[in-house]
């Protein structure tokens, strides 16, 4: 947890962006929402990340969510609203 910390704020002082800063989470969320589509809301605390309106649907949720995996993020689709978090379990 102490080697987490320095690195994050060695990251912060260099200017490098963490996975769960504001803009990574945009990035990775936007690598899954379909072309063209733009968020009606976005909400952002303590590292998670929520959009509604992403225009994802049931059937593209699957590869999405895989997606983000990927990228170290679990995600959750209810209804319109996606939240997004580094790590297991949004």
């Amino acid at each position: 947890l102490q080697m987490e910390r320095e690195l994050a704020l060695v990251r912060r002082s260099s200017g490098a962006l963490a996975a769960t800063d504001l803009e990574a989470m945009l990035a990775a969320a936007g690598s899954v929402v379909p072309a063209g589509a733009g968020a009606t809301g976005i909400e952002f605390a303590a590292g998670t990340l929520t959009l509604t309106g992403t225009g994802l649907t049931s059937a593209q949720w699957a590869s999405a969510n895989e997606r983000l995996a990927r990228q170290g993020y679990s995600a959750r689709l209810e209804a319109d609203r996606l939240t997004l978090r580094l790590g297991a379990g949004p």
